[in-house]
């Protein structure tokens, strides 16, 4: 998996520009472990790194909606130089249909019973 190209990814699902991925960069490692650990064989990594790096990318996309929607009814949410606009929640369920359609499209190569979705009330 390629930290740059998941970097822009997640910038584009955010609506970020790639230059502020920095400020969440912790986040986005963290999808990349979680996603290692979710493979069927370590092997398959270098084969399937452009599904892999999407499944990270929305795994990211979906924690950091999930932070933003942690916080309550805020409108807005700074992240280091990043703030995210919108209904938190809203954007939450669009980034769980997002994980959930691109952990179906890898499902072939990757184990996500441990995978759990969360939700706000």
């Amino acid at each position: 998996m390629d930290l740059t190209t998941i970097c822009e990814i997640t910038s584009l699902l955010s609506g970020r520009d790639p230059k502020d991925t920095i400020g969440y960069l912790p986040v986005i490692k963290e999808a990349i472990n979680e996603v290692r650990r979710m493979l069927k064989d370590r092997h398959d990594e270098p084969i399937h790194c452009d599904r892999l790096n999407m499944v990270c990318a929305a795994v990211a996309y979906y924690r950091l909606a999930l932070i933003e929607a942690s916080r309550g009814d805020a409108v807005a949410v700074k992240l280091g130089n990043i703030s995210m606009d919108g209904d938190p929640k809203l954007r939450l369920e669009i980034a769980k249909e997002l994980l959930s359609h691109y952990l179906e499209g890898a499902s072939d190569i990757l184990s996500n019973d441990d995978f759990v979705f969360r939700s706000v009330i």
